[in-house]
């Protein structure tokens, strides 16, 4: 076949692929035939009449059409022509495309197999998620099954009987408590919410005030700051060879807020390295990479150094203890008797670091990024990272519920 005579057929390139080259050569006849970039093979020899997915072998050979009755040659053009025999090759009755099928075959059964891991993996992510969650509850539970909303006891009858004060429940504890904990991961609006579990926007955000009191009160009693040798024996081996002394890591970290009305309050809460008003607060990490001290949340504008005088971590602090922090942590001389600063060396006036100050940076660096990414953990909740509406009380209560939640029912860091 050829394309001016027979246009309505396609022409394929033989695969380059010995092994599919070979079954091309085989199926058309041609198996010990050498071809080069010119040869084509028509669509008549592929099944459909053209070359698919699932047919891309042509297996369908042409028997030639002989005419009846052969044209006469002339006595002069026999007698001259040279008669040569070529025998045509065998075609061995085989299945259609095996060697595909079983290819085939084979990757269907890796990608079954890589699916399997790749459910037993989500499983497993369930279940940690199920468990945490289910554990958290259960720490709560005893208490917040009589919890009552925020304004259920405003009332003028001394005489009423408080358990049966507010609405009926229209959700558990249980899903009053997944409600919370879904707009403090995606930052949902109350419509949402709402929307969401079939109850009224009024009603979402009584019971977000009430569990934002209740999780404040509950979560604040829990003691996380561990003794001096416990945090030694949990360091890293990298801390203890560097470090040993290491208590605690400590950090600042600032959450926006929405723009006060009172010009004194925007310029207390106005921070200049965020360019926003903010509220800031000092957290502590151990060696090991769990939370072990949380601060009331601060005007925006407050120094570290000042922050961490006011609130109350030096306190805590033994003989003996070391603190790792930024260069902007210049408490060195606030620090009680016996407890050392270590943080990375200051230029001043010198025009370049030594290579002693150089490794000592890198080295501290490298043991804060505990802090920095507890701090990313935070902020992986949506609802710090909006502004806040709320007063400086409900704020606090928010800072103290994710950053102790956070800590009891997360694994460490490390």
């Amino acid at each position: 076949s050829n394309t001016k005579r027979n246009p309505e057929l396609s022409y394929y390139q033989i695969p380059t692929d010995k092994k599919l080259r070979k079954m091309w050569l085989h199926w058309i006849g041609r198996a010990n035939f050498t071809p080069n970039n010119h040869h084509r093979v028509c669509s008549k020899h592929f099944v459909g009449g053209k070359k698919t997915c699932l047919h891309n072998v042509p297996t369908i050979v042409q028997k030639l059409l002989l005419p009846t009755k052969p044209k006469p040659r002339t006595t002069s053009k026999c007698r001259n022509r040279d008669i040569t025999i070529e025998e045509s090759p065998e075609i061995e009755d085989e299945p259609t495309s095996e060697d595909r099928i079983l290819e085939l075959e084979e990757l269907v059964e890796n990608l079954q197999q890589k699916d399997q891991e790749q459910q037993e993996k989500i499983s497993d992510l369930k279940g940690k998620v199920e468990h945490t969650f289910k554990a958290f509850y259960d720490y709560l539970c005893p208490a917040c099954e009589r919890l009552q909303y925020i304004g259920s006891w405003n009332t003028t009858k001394p005489t009423e009987n408080r358990e049966k004060c507010g609405p009926r429940r229209t959700l558990s504890p249980e899903e009053e408590l997944f409600l919370c904990l879904v707009r403090f991961r995606l930052g949902l609006l109350e419509r949402d919410l709402a929307n969401r579990f079939n109850i009224s926007e009024s009603h979402v955000s009584r019971i977000w005030v009430t569990w934002l009191d209740f999780l404040y009160r509950r979560l604040r009693s829990i003691p996380i700051w561990p003794s001096q040798s416990y945090v030694r024996e949990t360091s890293p081996p990298s801390f203890k060879e560097s470090y040993p002394n290491t208590r605690v890591i400590i950090d600042c970290t600032e959450l926006f807020i929405e723009t006060p009305s009172q010009p004194r309050s925007q310029s207390a809460t106005f921070s200049t390295y965020k360019n926003h008003n903010t509220g800031k607060g000092l957290i502590g990490i151990a060696p090991r990479g769990y939370l072990t001290f949380v601060s009331e949340l601060y005007a925006g504008n407050t120094s570290d150094k000042q922050l961490t005088n006011d609130c109350g971590i030096l306190k805590l602090l033994e003989p003996g203890d070391e603190v790792m922090a930024d260069r902007g942590f210049e408490i060195e001389n606030d620090l009680p008797p016996g407890v050392s600063l270590n943080i990375p060396p200051f230029l001043g006036e010198q025009a370049q670091f030594s290579k002693e100050d150089e490794i000592k940076t890198r080295r501290i660096a490298k043991h804060r990024i505990h802090v920095e990414r507890a701090i990313q953990r935070i902020k992986s909740f949506q609802l710090p990272r909006a502004c806040f509406w709320m007063d400086t009380n409900q704020m606090t209560r928010t800072c103290h519920f994710f950053l102790l939640q956070y800590l009891k029912f997360y694994a460490p860091l490390s």
